[in-house]
């Protein structure tokens, strides 16, 4: 009765609209997502969302883009296997354990404005973990030297997933600052956070798939946004009304007589984070920054690399049947 079972689900999603991929009454533990995306390019990609809805709630309790959920925010899918997450060719693998003891309803919701291809197979148990699993994401501006603040959901227990994505104001940028998990400093940088200062057994990289680097080089292209994703599969322990924060610290270097002296400064940055806590309830997600009603804001913003050769010919022939062959290929 509890074993695996196996839902799929495969249709043309049209433009602006959403689906209902999974819907099951009754203890749900989903173990897997596997969703195909058209690799169109990262603002067609970066504009497909997911939505998770539990015991009737109308507010899901996940709302991110499926991207973002898998840790690569550049909106383009790279090669990586992580605990949580696995990318190949156009497929994301989402292993969040996303449970519910009376009923599980998922939707995908396509930003963009014209009709994609999707095809989702989801693997599932009929069984309640004992415990929510909730997605949010924040945008946060502060000003020069502010911290980056973020309020967890109400009540939530532990953290199991963190994705830090920052668009710096130059090519100059690093991350000096202190990182907190309420009062706790859980990585002291964005380049600690990456790896070095955490139990190595947890999972840690940079949305390309390759060793995280919180370095810029102006001479390099595409390092104009820079995302690190951070997984806790023991969870760390949240404490009451905990806030996650960032101190937007760098450094700046400067010779003199050859002599090289640092010091760190205060920055003015753009920052998207990604939480994922578990719950003993349904947690509230309302009031946080990006929900279904709001996608034009959140997909435009960020600084997306030219369009590889692949998506450029994916994006070809989308142009080209939608023109019923009078685009060019």
């Amino acid at each position: 009765m509890n074993g695996l079972k196996i839902s799929h689900f495969s249709s043309r999603l049209g433009g602006k609209s959403s689906v209902t991929i999974f819907d099951e009454a009754g203890p749900t533990l989903v173990k897997s997502i596997n969703i195909s995306l058209p690799p169109y390019g990262p603002s067609v990609v970066q504009a497909q969302r997911i939505a998770v809805y539990v015991d009737d709630n109308d507010v899901p309790i996940v709302d991110v883009p499926i991207l973002d959920f898998a840790g690569l925010t550049h909106g383009r899918i790279a090669s990586m296997v992580t605990h949580y997450a696995e990318c190949s060719g156009s497929a994301v693998t989402l292993r969040w354990p996303m449970s519910s003891p009376r009923r599980m309803r998922i939707v995908i919701t396509n930003g963009d404005a014209e009709p994609i291809p999707l095809a989702v197979l989801i693997s599932y148990q009929k069984i309640w973990s004992g415990y929510y699993v909730s997605a949010v994401l924040a945008h946060r501006e502060p000003k020069e030297g502010g911290l980056v603040s973020v309020r967890l959901p109400e009540n939530a227990l532990d953290l199991l997933g963190l994705v830090v994505a920052v668009r710096p104001s130059d090519l100059e940028w690093c991350g000096e600052g202190k990182i907190f998990l309420g009062d706790e400093v859980l990585a002291d940088g964005l380049d600690m956070l990456g790896g070095t200062c955490l139990d190595t057994s947890q999972w840690f990289g940079s949305d390309r798939g390759i060793s995280v680097s919180v370095r810029f080089d102006s001479n390099v292209r595409g390092h104009e946004f820079l995302g690190l994703y951070r997984w806790f599969p023991d969870g760390l322990e949240i404490k009451e009304n905990a806030n996650f924060k960032i101190e937007q610290v760098g450094r700046q270097v400067s010779v003199n007589d050859g002599i090289i002296k640092s010091k760190r400064v205060p920055r003015e940055d753009e920052w998207d984070i990604l939480l994922v806590t578990t719950h003993q309830n349904v947690p509230d997600i309302s009031g946080y920054d990006f929900s279904l009603s709001e996608i034009d804001n959140q997909i435009w913003y960020r600084d997306y690399e030219e369009s590889s050769f692949r998506e450029h010919i994916w994006s070809s022939i989308r142009m080209h049947v939608k023109t019923g062959g009078r685009g060019s290929v």
